[in-house]
């Protein structure tokens, strides 16, 4: 099954005007699972909703076997075929019934969301490395796959799919009003802490019950309770160095870092505020439109400048 990959724009043209020129490059195997994903992302072009996107699927009198460039008429086109079926009432809209057909090939699907996903995040990256010269060393790449990895399993997998703490640490979103300043950023780690293990109020409330009921549950629940106690007490003002000083004293929080423990990460850095700082880089990247500007700058050299652990 042979088509083109269009929007609404370009298709509206093709409408008026009764005929497109097509090269052989644009066109995608639509049944070929082992096309490359770069080369489809290519032939496609980035988009954010899945309604911007649709394909065009072509019957097969032209002379594209032949030719490298040639015209297609809107006769020529056989059904369109969205993206993904939640959009089909929006296409609907835009088009009218005009052969709406049924969605893409899910493994097409994720392979080219995926595909788009790891070009932005690249980009992104090479973007940040660029503006602050940084060096990213092997480690940080691999580091860097396992995020994405993670975070396409936010597009395509459920809750009981996250099976490790990059999985719950990317596809996060605070839902509860924890303080807006840094230390709302440990409460964070908390959040995803009692998400992995399943600990909910009710349970904190009644630990002392588990001690023998469940006692594994019990230990996860007291590592909750007391991160919670240094949460209350804490330098508001500086969190992170406040509570560098606190992990050193307390054993059941140095339990808890080794809970959280990701493999691609060095076992001797402390997972916790590693945590906390994507929490707080991710904050301030998305509350600014250039990584150039002298307000989100000033924000991170201040962030270096209080958090200095040496």
């Amino acid at each position: 099954m042979i088509a083109v990959a269009t929007n609404i724009y370009e298709f509206t043209n093709w409408l008026k005007y009764g005929t497109r020129t097509v090269s052989k490059e644009m066109l995608i195997q639509l049944f070929d699972a082992n096309q490359k994903s770069e080369t489809l992302l290519e032939k496609v072009g980035l988009f954010e909703e899945d309604f911007e996107i649709f394909f065009c699927v072509l019957n097969e009198t032209f002379p594209y076997q032949t030719d490298t460039i040639f015209p297609v008429t809107v006769y020529q086109i056989t059904e369109i075929k969205p993206l993904s079926e939640k959009v089909i009432p929006i296409l609907k809209q835009k088009l009218g019934d005009y052969k709406i057909s049924t969605p893409i090939d899910k493994t097409l699907y994720e392979k080219l969301h995926n595909e788009k996903l790891k070009k932005i995040s690249f980009d992104g990256l090479n973007y940040i490395r660029e503006s602050f010269s940084l060096f990213t060393p092997l480690e940080n790449q691999n580091i860097f796959k396992s995020l994405l990895e993670a975070k396409a399993k936010r597009f395509f997998e459920t809750k009981s799919d996250k099976d490790n703490w990059f999985d719950l640490v990317i596809s996060y979103e605070r839902a509860k009003p924890y303080p807006v300043d840094d230390i709302g950023f440990l409460y964070d780690v908390g959040a995803i802490y009692r998400e992995r293990f399943n600990i909910t109020d009710d349970d904190i409330a009644n630990r002392e019950l588990m001690k023998t009921q469940d006692p594994h549950k019990y230990e996860l629940i007291s590592h909750i309770v007391e991160l919670s106690k240094f949460l209350k007490t804490a330098n508001q003002g500086m969190p992170f160095s406040s509570f560098l000083k606190f992990y050193e004293t307390s054993e059941l929080i140095k339990v808890f870092n080794r809970e959280v423990h990701q493999k691609e990460v060095p076992e001797a850095l402390n997972h916790i505020l590693l945590y906390a700082f994507f929490f707080k880089f991710r904050k301030l990247i998305r509350d600014t439109h250039d990584l150039t500007d002298s307000k989100f700058t000033s924000q991170v050299e201040r962030f270096f400048h209080q958090n200095s652990f040496n």
